[in-house]
């Protein structure tokens, strides 16, 4: 069943150059950026020049606390093995396709460093995640979208702020993180963009896509992008209870663009 590209979207990602058409078969590649697209740390420093660079904004300080102590600690460096250096190997190359490089590298980030603590399966579970990531076949907007959707529904605070920087990392337009608290209803979306919505609430909430929105994808997605969104959306709420669950502590760059744009409430 042949699909045919949907055009650009108005205020759209600016990654045109990665935001290749549906029919595209060609492997993308997987330009550098954070593991699990959870932020790197940054000073506050880099954190204004990259706001100010990227959206015209200045730095205002974050007035939100620290969060609560992890419930799960990070694993600290006197206990890594060769299997925990193997796991943060996979991600020193980088992994979001259309990300800014890291300026830290993965072995700094929180929620590596907790999934750390048993490395056979953080080693299991890293391929999917890279895939997701870095050779996934939908648009990096619309990833976005799915994953930011995914995160607010779930209240998976750390996730949603992560993906903040992850979004602002990629270029993508920062108008779009209010609509996506709002949800598809929001007239920033175009008709297709709030479909991608309505199927992310669907398998979040009812584990399977409704006949609408299911033909509406299939109207432009073709089945490697239909299975990327569904696999997206599912890792993302596995990573959504597991991240709520140990408490991941969010650095003092994510609070910074949780006060500017909001977050899930902790808890």
């Amino acid at each position: 069943m042949p699909r045919t590209s949907r055009p650009a979207a108005a205020g759209g990602s600016a990654l045109s150059a990665t935001d290749r058409p549906h029919t595209d078969k060609r492997k993308p590649v997987a330009d550098t950026g954070g593991g699990l697209s959870f932020a790197m740390p940054r000073t506050a420093g880099q954190v204004s020049e990259r706001l100010t660079a990227r959206m015209g904004s200045d730095k205002v300080p974050s007035m939100l606390p620290p969060d609560p102590p992890a419930r799960l600690p990070q694993v600290r460096d006197e206990d890594f093995t060769d299997e925990t250096r193997a796991f943060f190997a996979q991600w020193s190359k980088g992994a979001v396709k259309g990300a800014a490089p890291p300026k830290y590298p993965p072995i700094t980030n929180p929620v590596l460093r907790t999934f750390a603590h048993h490395p056979v399966l953080a080693n299991a579970f890293s391929p999917l995640n890279l895939h997701i990531l870095g050779d996934n076949t939908l648009p990096v907007k619309l990833r976005q979208i799915a994953i930011m959707r995914t995160a607010w529904i779930t209240g998976a605070t750390y996730m949603w702020s992560s993906h903040l920087e992850t979004s602002v990392n990629c270029g993508l337009d920062p108008e779009m993180y209010g609509p996506i608290q709002r949800g598809a209803e929001d007239p920033y979306f175009t008709p297709f963009e709030a479909t991608v919505i309505r199927a992310t609430e669907d398998l979040v909430n009812n584990r399977m896509i409704g006949d609408a929105n299911w033909q509406a994808l299939r109207a432009q997605w073709d089945e490697q992008q239909m299975l990327d969104f569904m696999f997206t959306v599912g890792c993302y709420v596995m990573i959504a209870g597991v991240m709520r669950s140990t408490g991941a502590e969010r650095q003092d760059n994510l609070l910074e663009l949780a006060e500017k744009y909001g977050a899930p409430p902790q808890g």
